[in-house]
């Protein structure tokens, strides 16, 4: 069901929770990344914070709450419960979308304008990871594709559309 949010906005929630939401106003609030999320205004232990509605979520269906909350679809205002999972950073950074400055179109694909080649990296436990230089672009973003399914398993946010 959908909850309206300012910002024009909407965000998704499961059936199940929806009554349950919408005793609270929510907000949209745009992050550096771009992205949207619902949020709302409230208190905890005495305090004013910012209450993020998918660990709200995450909370009622049980989640690990010490780790970080990553929507599988990489949609921040899809807050159902098929689409919530806990996941460390690695796994929430390996689930990101390409980055706003990113001039491929595909993620992890960098020109590489001194040798006139696409480079592919892949950052794996903190560190980078060199698959290639390609002339092709496409090439380029179907080896970070494969490696991304090999090292990140269900965390891996591969380039859509290729084979």
């Amino acid at each position: 069901m959908k909850i309206k949010l300012t910002q024009g906005q909407f965000t998704i929630v499961s059936n199940k929770y929806y009554e349950y939401l919408i005793q609270w106003k929510w907000c949209a609030h745009k992050r550096k990344n771009g992205k949207f999320y619902a949020v709302r205004n409230g208190y905890v232990n005495g305090k004013r914070k910012t209450i993020l509605m998918h660990r709200v979520i995450a909370e009622l269906i049980g989640l690990d709450l010490s780790c970080d909350i990553d929507h599988i679809d990489r949609d921040s205002l899809n807050n159902t419960c098929e689409n919530l999972r806990s996941a460390n950073k690695n796994g929430t950074c390996r689930n990101s979308s390409i980055r706003c400055d990113n001039t491929s179109g595909y993620k992890n694909v960098t020109w590489r304008k001194d040798i006139g080649k696409w480079q592919v990296q892949i950052t794996i436990n903190g560190k980078q990871k060199h698959l290639g230089f390609f002339r092709n672009k496409i090439e380029a973003a179907k080896a970070y594709n494969k490696a991304a399914i090999k090292y990140f398993d269900k965390f891996a946010a591969i380039n859509e559309g290729l084979n």
